[in-house]
């Protein structure tokens, strides 16, 4: 056995971990090519528990010194045999249980359950660390959409947990759809290359590198950025619900806006174990722009099961014409009572 056997014999666990410097490991990679014993010893290394690399390396060097010391006459391991045994264990000690281990982790992609020919718009919206700083932008041309849709489509995630911390920066994007749903992603970035992208429709929360929160600048310059209302942001529940009502609006299928004003249909169900019954204009008592607006209805019943909808609207000028429309509907039955809140730019 060569003197450079026993330097990369010492060296080895250093280069199974990748821990060891450059030139090393170039040095022990030729001499492995070419010593087939270095290289079973190394092949072994790669196949055994870290237990056993640590008592079995231990021995191998104790060994080799003591075979030098008999070969030269010596009755006594030197302190220079002790110390370098000493630093061998160490070193050993470190690749295998202080150095950071990369775990590697499978890629995943976004399966969206929908086409891109199915978008009607995007909208995009951001705040740096406050939701009450939001502003929004809406993406209509179709050459915009399909370089969201295929970007998403091409991202490269990972199913890993994210480190975060307070005062992310937000970028969302909900993708409205022809059949008048929607579907919402939520970007959170960390710091440089660490974020998280989630989706309740998608029901999934991945990490990702990616510089998501870009899109919002750089998708289109002549995009015109407007606040929003906190509870138009993606991740705030689309129906609100209790043990007795669940409540929401969907947006009317020809539009939020037309030439006469807003528009949306508002829906209450009854998701309790008995009937519920509302006071004539009680179930739908709407708030727009912080003013009370009167809307009648009937007084109705619902039974367990049972949804009840009606279609609203409000006429401009009530309505603001141009800008933010903040809504806030509630239903009230006896001691139970349900808000929901909407905002709506045009």
């Amino acid at each position: 056995m060569s003197k450079q056997c026993d330097i990369v014999r010492d060296i080895l666990p250093l280069y199974v971990d990748g821990a060891c410097s450059e030139a090393s490991a170039e040095m022990v990679k030729e001499h492995l090519n070419a010593c087939a014993d270095c290289n079973a010893i190394y092949q072994k290394l790669l196949s055994h528990t870290s237990e056993d690399v640590l008592h079995e390396e231990s021995e191998s060097v104790i060994m080799r010194h003591e075979a030098k010391e008999k070969q030269r006459g010596r009755k006594k391991i030197t302190i220079a045999v002790l110390v370098s045994i000493a630093l061998c264990i160490i070193a050993i000690f470190t690749a295998l249980f202080l150095l950071p281990i990369n775990i590697a982790y499978e890629p995943v992609k976004i399966d969206f359950p929908f086409e891109v020919e199915d978008v009607e718009n995007v909208e995009m919206y951001h705040y740096d660390g406050v939701p009450a700083s939001a502003e929004k932008k809406v993406v209509v041309a179709e050459n915009d959409i399909k370089t969201l849709y295929d970007k998403f489509k091409g991202l490269s995630l990972k199913d890993k947990t994210t480190e975060e911390t307070a005062g992310a920066d937000v970028t969302s994007f909900r993708f409205n759809l022809s059949d008048g749903t929607s579907y919402d992603l939520i970007y959170a970035c960390y710091g440089v290359k660490n974020g998280e992208l989630k989706s309740a429709a998608g029901g999934f929360k991945y990490f990702t590198s990616a510089d998501i929160g870009s899109y919002w600048n750089n998708l289109n310059n002549e995009l015109e950025a407007t606040p929003v209302n906190e509870s138009e942001l993606p991740g705030e529940e689309s129906t609100s619900q209790n043990d007795i009502l669940q409540i929401g609006i969907r947006k009317a299928t020809a539009g939020v806006y037309d030439e006469e004003g807003l528009k949306f249909t508002w829906s209450v169900e009854n998701i309790g174990d008995y009937s519920v019954s509302f006071d004539k204009n009680m179930i739908a008592q709407i708030v727009l722009n912080g003013e009370d607006y009167a809307f009648e209805t009937e007084a109705v019943t619902l039974e367990p099961g049972e949804a009840y909808s009606v279609d609203i609207s409000i006429p401009y000028p009530v309505a603001r014409q141009d800008g933010t429309n903040n809504v806030k509907i509630t239903a009230t039955t006896g001691d139970t009572t349900a808000t929901y809140k909407e905002s709506f730019t045009h």
